[in-house]
């Protein structure tokens, strides 16, 4: 998974979720890997079983802070690290 991206997104077109973050990266311009699964349970990508006993995704793959789960904790963690503004309650429950 070697690019010159700082993050990969893991996970399935189909979860409302992921779409959730991939649009959130769109509207801020963040730019990522995609690295698409049809299934948790075959994943063989360590970042993602390792302290993920619920297998969720998406996975965000950081290079410098290793990987993040679930897409709110994820929007935090650009919106901080990207020094964005805030999400509302509001924005958050989009």
């Amino acid at each position: 998974m070697e690019s010159t991206n700082a993050y990969t997104i893991v996970g399935s077109s189909f979860s409302p979720f992921v779409r959730r973050l991939r649009l959130f990266c769109a509207f801020h311009n963040i730019s990522y890997n995609w690295h698409p699964i049809a299934n948790l349970l075959e994943n063989e990508i360590p970042e993602v079983n390792q302290n993920n006993p619920a297998r969720q995704i998406p996975v965000l793959i950081t290079k410098n802070d290793g990987a993040i789960f679930d897409s709110s904790v994820i929007a935090k963690y650009l919106t901080q690290t990207h020094h964005l503004k805030a999400l509302s309650w509001k924005d958050e429950m989009l």
